[in-house]
């Protein structure tokens, strides 16, 4: 998901990142007002839903993270699941988040306590697709396999087996003065380049 920023220049790439947060956090809040507000409070509900989530929503920003992009993909698929737009629809940005961070599949089993049958099909099928389908047909069959087990081995496995904390990936990354492979500028710098993973 980075690799277009990763080829412009670090400024820009720095700006055009910013923007994208600031989008996809106020288009969110902006969804989730006229859902939510009671009739004739939308302003005022988007105004306190800002103002308490500032404190995330800069943090989330300064730091660039994808957690901005995570939440704008979850609050578009529950705006289609209220408004009835389909189970393909209503999964579609669900699978796209747990692609890219596994916590929202905790919408999976949301969609099976529901018995949403085929929202949770559609889910299933097009996590399949994000997550195996798309990265064999760019990377090919044994590199994205590859990746996939050295994946599930380094960041599923240990949080299953609860072995997470003793994990040397969950040290580098879990301590915010180490050098992170998750920014802007880590194919750029030669120490993160240097870090596995």
């Amino acid at each position: 998901l980075m690799r277009p920023l990763a080829a412009l220049p670090i400024g820009v790439s720095a700006v055009v990142w910013f923007v994208v947060n600031v989008v996809c956090t106020g288009h969110s809040a902006w969804i989730l007002s006229r859902l939510l507000a009671p009739p004739g409070l939308t302003a005022a509900f988007l105004a306190m839903t800002l103002l308490l989530a500032l404190p995330y929503t800069l943090e989330n920003i300064f730091l660039g993270q994808l957690h901005a992009v995570i939440l704008y993909l979850m609050v578009l698929s529950f705006a289609a699941i209220r408004r009835h737009r389909g189970p393909i629809v209503g999964a579609a940005g669900v699978a796209v988040a747990t692609a890219i961070k596994l916590l929202p599949a905790i919408f999976g089993v949301y969609f099976l306590i529901r018995r949403e049958w085929r929202a949770f099909a559609s889910f299933v099928l097009l996590l399949a697709v994000t997550t195996v389908a798309v990265p064999a047909m760019f990377l090919g069959r044994r590199t994205a396999f590859a990746l996939l087990g050295e994946f599930y081995q380094l960041q599923v496995g240990p949080y299953l087996s609860g072995e997470s904390t003793q994990h040397a990936i969950y040290v580098r990354t879990a301590v915010r003065k180490t050098p992170h492979d998750q920014d802007l500028g880590a194919d750029r710098h030669p120490a993160r380049r240097a870090l596995p993973g």
